[in-house]
């Protein structure tokens, strides 16, 4: 088909299966030629019955690499190609400070946006400006250093300002944030061992997590213990800890002082009945 550079049929494998997938190379196709190409696909295949294709793969971009995957039985043909012209956007906004960025929209309305050095609020504005409407983006810098974002949209520009001057003010460096409803839902952090509980608490104070407003917030100490999950954690707010090998024996995980302070921050913050 025009604008097709390579396509076969591979397999992703999925937690509980293998999915047949139709990769399809087009980096410089015109939007046309890829709304043809997933019109083809979703006329060939999209009624599902009986048929072993489940997922299109578009490679859209090879410098920067840009994918869009979708279900084949809810191809929309205009979408695909709307969505097209916007990654395409975002990676030209971004490419001049992240040359070897990689950008993926996958089937869950999930945008990951990997190796990154462009700053995040950068980054935002231009998901913003272009008109991305992927339900979440996973934002993922190169510099291991530097946190990952996982934010789910929209949000405005006066909101993310609000979070970047919150995050500025905490007493931690930041291995992970999430945004959901324009609020710090979950953070991974790293404190000094000398004053712990404090900046935890203040943490949970400059977010302003509680009931209503509940904060998944994990930490470890400084020097980092990169072997650990994690050194303690606490549902601010809420009461909906994983079903885990480490929650049901912390204490083959942690030491005795790590177990007093996760006990305490719980009771302190959490919802759960004792």
């Amino acid at each position: 088909m025009p604008g097709v550079a390579k396509a076969w049929v591979g397999y992703d494998e999925d937690e509980l299966d293998s999915i047949a997938t139709l990769n399809v190379q087009m980096p410089a196709a015109e939007a046309g030629q890829i709304s043809g190409v997933a019109q083809a696909v979703s006329s060939a295949h999209g009624d599902g019955s009986a048929d072993y294709l489940k997922r299109l793969r578009l490679r859209i971009g090879e410098v920067p690499a840009v994918t869009v995957v979708r279900d084949v039985k809810s191809l929309n043909a205009a979408d695909v190609a709307t969505d097209s012209t916007a990654l395409r956007s975002l990676a030209a906004a971004i490419a001049s400070t992240s040359p070897t960025v990689q950008i993926d929209w996958a089937t869950n309305n999930w945008l990951t946006v990997r190796q990154l050095s462009t700053p995040i609020p950068e980054v935002l504005q231009a998901v913003r400006n272009v008109g991305v409407t992927a339900g979440t983006v996973n934002l993922l810098p190169v510099d291991s250093a530097a946190p990952n974002w996982r934010v789910t949209l929209p949000l405005s520009r006066d909101q993310e300002q609000r979070i970047h001057r919150q995050i500025e003010t905490m007493p931690a460096q930041l291995n992970r944030i999430a945004v959901r409803d324009a609020t710090i839902a979950d953070l991974g952090v790293v404190v000094s061992r000398q004053s712990t509980y404090r900046a935890l608490v203040d943490i949970i104070s400059i977010v302003g997590a509680g009931p209503g407003r509940p904060l998944w917030l994990t930490w470890h100490t400084a020097p980092q213990d990169i072997t650990k999950q994690y050194e303690g954690s606490v549902d601010v707010g809420d009461c909906s800890y994983p079903d885990s090998h480490l929650e049901q024996h912390p204490e083959k995980y942690l030491s005795a002082d790590e177990i007093a302070l996760q006990n305490q921050l719980r009771e302190q913050f959490d919802t759960c009945p004792r």
